[in-house]
C-alpha cells in the first residue's frame, strides 16, 4: 500500500488543525451520556459494512438534534468505486487499511487519511501498531478502528467528520493514551475497554456509546 501522501504534513500540524474543529470538547474514560436526548438516527451495522460495535455494558443515548437544533439523520451510504491507492483492500464501499499482522508493515507514527467516498476501516493488529499515528476519518460515512494488542493504538488520534465513527479496544492497555475525537453530527462509538481512552468532541455529536 502507498501512503506516501498522507505523510506530507507533521503529525502535530494536522492534530493542530484537527482538533480546532473540537472545540466543545467533553473529556471522559468510561461509560457517558448527552443530556436531553430522546430520538436519534444510526442503525447498527452502518454504511458501507462498517458497524458500530456496542458493549454489554455500555451506556448509550441520542440526541433530539445535532447543533443548531437540526435533525440527525441515519448517514448515507459512501458511493465507493474504484478502491484507492492508500487502501490495502477494499471490501465493497469500505476502504481496508492494515497496520501491522503477520507480513504487514506498522503504521506507527503514520496519517493515515480515509478516502473519500468510502468508508474505512483500519485495523491495527499488534504492539505499536499504530502508535502515535492520526486517523483521519472520512467525511460523513463509517469509519471503524480496530485496536488488537496491548499498545496497539497507544497515543493514537482517531478524528471523526460525522457519519458512523467506532473505536473497538479489544485489550485493556490497547488504547493507552489514545484521543477519539467525535465528530459534529456524528455517531460514534466505543467497544471494549475505555481506560485510558479519552474521547472529545460528545456535545456536538449525535449519539455517544462508552467504552466498558
Amino acid at each position: 500500500m502507498s501512503r506516501s501522501a498522507t505523510r506530507s504534513e507533521p503529525r502535530a500540524i494536522v492534530l493542530a488543525a484537527a482538533f480546532s474543529l473540537l472545540a466543545s470538547a467533553c473529556p471522559f474514560s468510561d461509560s457517558y451520556e448527552i443530556e436531553g436526548a430522546e430520538t436519534g438516527g444510526g442503525a447498527e451495522g452502518g454504511a458501507g459494512g462498517v458497524g458500530l460495535p456496542v458493549g454489554s455494558t455500555t451506556t448509550s443515548t441520542m440526541t433530539n438534534g445535532g447543533p443548531g437544533g437540526q435533525s440527525c439523520v441515519a448517514p448515507s451510504a459512501p458511493p465507493g468505486g474504484a478502491c484507492p491507492a492508500e487502501c490495502d483492500g477494499c471490501e465493497g464501499a469500505t476502504c481496508v487499511m492494515q497496520c501491522g499482522g503477520e507480513g504487514e508493515e506498522k503504521c506507527d507514527g503514520d496519517v493515515l487519511a480515509c478516502p473519500a467516498g468510502f468508508a474505512c476501516q483500519v485495523r491495527c493488529t499488534g504492539k505499536d501498531a499504530c502508535k502515535d499515528a492520526s486517523v483521519m476519518c472520512p467525511l460523513g460515512y463509517g469509519c471503524h478502528v480496530v485496536c488488537e494488542g496491548d499498545d496497539s493504538c497507544k497515543s493514537a488520534a482517531i478524528l471523526c467528520s460525522g457519519g458512523e465513527c467506532a473505536v473497538d479496544c479489544q485489550t485493556p492497555q490497547a488504547c493507552k493514551e489514545a484521543d477519539f475525537g467525535c465528530g459534529t453530527e456524528g455517531f460514534c462509538s466505543c467497544a471494549g475497554f475505555a481506560q485510558p481512552l479519552q474521547t472529545s468532541g460528545c456535545e456536538s455529536a449525535c449519539s455517544c456509546t462508552g467504552c466498558e
